[in-house]
């Protein structure tokens, strides 16, 4: 479930016109378990470069993986971006790490 999200809980009485329903909020909190050159998979990045990270709770259910407009690299998938030293570095992947 993505940052922010609201969960919608149903609890059931079953005795007649006991069905309600209630909203309750969570927060997740994003996790970045590793950002690394997509060229090389090694730690760090520099500016500019390609990259993926990996984490929990950082993009959308399903990964999100290049997107590529008007010729450029994105600089958000799913939701996410990354600053090098201020400067937004093009991703080619947000989401779990895979196995």
């Amino acid at each position: 479930m993505a940052a922010g999200t609201t969960l919608t809980i149903e609890a059931s009485n079953p005795q007649p016109g006991g069905a309600s329903a209630t909203t309750v909020g969570f927060t997740f909190t994003p996790t970045v378990d590793a950002a690394v050159s997509a060229a090389s998979y090694s730690a760090g990045a520099a500016p500019g470069e390609l990259i993926n990270l990996f984490g929990e709770n950082i993009g959308p259910v399903v990964p999100a993986g290049l997107n590529v407009t008007a010729g450029y690299v994105d600089k958000t998938l799913g939701g996410v971006s990354v600053k090098v030293d201020n400067f937004d570095a093009p991703m080619v992947y947000a989401g779990p790490a895979p196995d």
